[in-house]
């Protein structure tokens, strides 16, 4: 890969799904004012996003190399996502300018890798709070 490509900071093969993951980790600072909530996003659009596409692009160019190197079924169709993983929740996953990637927070990431439907740009939306707005009775019926 060209070094113009930079570091990269998570590389998943996903053997199932045939899809190989290119994550950019970010630890943001937590913000405490409305500057500071804006800093953030406008760094993810006119910084971030920018990184990320580069890195998806070295990696799609040598796939296949990558995928033989992580000991992957070769010779598959594999897609190449790209991903922002953070620690908190970050507001740049509800810009809607931002439509390079996926978010997801570092307790979702395993249920995000393993989701069977292809990834959707924004805020990936867990399971849990799903079933937390769940209504139905659990009991039988008797509450």
């Amino acid at each position: 890969m060209p070094d113009s490509v930079g570091e990269i900071d998570v590389l998943v093969a996903d053997n199932l799904r045939h899809r190989l993951w290119v994550i950019e980790a970010k630890d943001p600072e937590e913000p405490f004012s409305l500057h500071e909530l804006w800093s953030g996003a406008n760094e993810f659009r006119t910084r971030y996003v920018a990184q990320l596409q580069r890195k998806l692009a070295g990696v799609t160019a040598v796939c296949d190399e990558l995928v033989a190197f992580l000991g992957a079924s070769p010779g598959v169709d594999w897609v190449v996502n790209p991903l922002f993983l953070t620690s908190p929740i970050e507001l740049a996953a509800f810009d809607s300018r931002i439509d390079a990637a996926p978010f997801v927070t570092l307790e979702d990431v395993v249920e995000m890798l393993k989701n069977d439907s292809p990834p959707v740009n924004g805020f990936f939306i867990p399971g849990w709070v799903d079933r937390l707005f769940d209504r139905s009775p659990r009991d039988g019926g008797m509450n």
